[in-house]
């Protein structure tokens, strides 16, 4: 029975087929003739397997640089080092998307189990590893969301490496803090090894040169992110499903903009679906998250996601400690309406 983790090992077969019909001398008719047969038997099985396992997580981590001896051997501790860091990038990436990810402390539970990696495999070709979910799970109609999860983290190194300074202000506003974190010891390690890394997955093949990687440090040794979570109680003015916006008005006249959390507007897609709105202007007490970011000397960034909503009683309009920290910023929602 063919398995995925074979794939690589026929890809490495590919590259080993055409390397010897390279150097066969015009004469060798048969063996020519041989080599191409197997060479299309090959490619066509990838090209077959490919489509039929694609639902599940596969990457493959292909290192080049200072820790690797040509395409025969790497650096154990660096290996080691590489493949914790980005299975840790995994999990809190995962930990984000289900809201899971405290500001602090282990993760744990089913987080742990949805965003686990399983060595399955050596990658030629540089020198790196095959990275599988759990082989022995059931096969999927669609793409799990380990798979997707590894696509959006392959999509966040690049942007690090490659975003244009004012589209990469922008860009890290996004970034949980925990999960930023993650990337930069990422980077780090790069840098100090003096490594270079290519990324398959989904059938693409992502080359991260010594340019991009040193880009890519250098941006994450001159940015902070700083978080803080605070409760504010008020009247909901507007929120956007679809747009993944909050409009939120304090009992102090304080005036909140933002986005909708994952996690919260996954729950809150749910409550739609069932029939159940959150009704505009009524009182709440909201959950949000403050989110600062700087870099270098650039003036610093402030962004507020929602959290979470708690209908309050309609005479209930006591404000909460939180709600007078943060200047009035009334104009942010001026012309705000919801739908628009």
């Amino acid at each position: 029975m063919f398995r995925k983790t074979d794939i690589p090992l026929l890809r490495a077969e590919l590259v080993e087929l055409d390397r010897m019909i390279a150097q066969l001398s015009p004469r060798s008719i048969t063996a020519r003739s041989n080599l191409q047969n197997r060479r299309r038997i090959v490619e066509s099985t990838i090209s077959q397997s490919s489509e039929e396992l694609d639902t599940s997580a596969v990457v493959e981590l292909l290192f080049e640089g200072g820790p690797v001896i040509d395409t025969r051997a790497i650096d154990a501790a660096f290996a080691a080092e590489a493949i914790q860091t980005y299975q840790d990038i995994i999990t809190k990436a995962t930990a984000v998307k289900r809201g899971s990810l405290g500001r602090r402390g282990v993760i744990q539970g089913e987080t742990m189990n949805q965003s686990r990696f399983f060595l399955t495999g050596i990658a030629r070709g540089s020198f790196g590893f095959v990275l599988e979910e759990n082989p022995e799970s059931s096969s999927n109609l669609f793409d799990t969301s380990l798979k997707n999860i590894v696509k959006e983290v392959t999509r966040t190194i690049h942007n690090f490496c490659t975003l244009t300074d004012e589209a990469y202000g922008d860009f890290i506003q996004e970034l949980d803090k925990r999960l930023f974190s993650s990337f930069k010891s990422f980077f780090k390690l790069m840098h100090e090894s003096d490594a270079q890394i290519k990324i398959v997955e989904s059938g693409e093949r992502y080359n991260f040169n010594s340019s991009n990687l040193e880009n890519a440090f250098r941006r994450v040794e001159a940015t902070q992110v700083e978080e803080e979570e605070k409760t504010i109680t008020g009247k909901l003015f507007g929120i956007t499903p679809l747009g993944g916006a909050f409009e939120f008005l304090t009992f102090n006249q304080i005036a909140y903009s933002g986005k909708i959390s994952p996690a919260f507007m996954s729950d809150y897609k749910n409550q739609i679906d069932q029939g159940e709105f959150l009704k505009l202007g009524n009182n709440y007490r909201a959950n949000i998250l403050k989110r600062t970011t700087s870099r270098g000397t650039n003036t610093p960034h402030v962004a507020y996601f929602l959290i979470n909503l708690t209908p309050l009683d309609a005479d209930d309009t006591n404000p909460d400690s939180g709600d007078g920290n943060d200047e009035p910023d009334f104009d942010s929602m001026r012309d705000f309406h919801l739908g628009r």
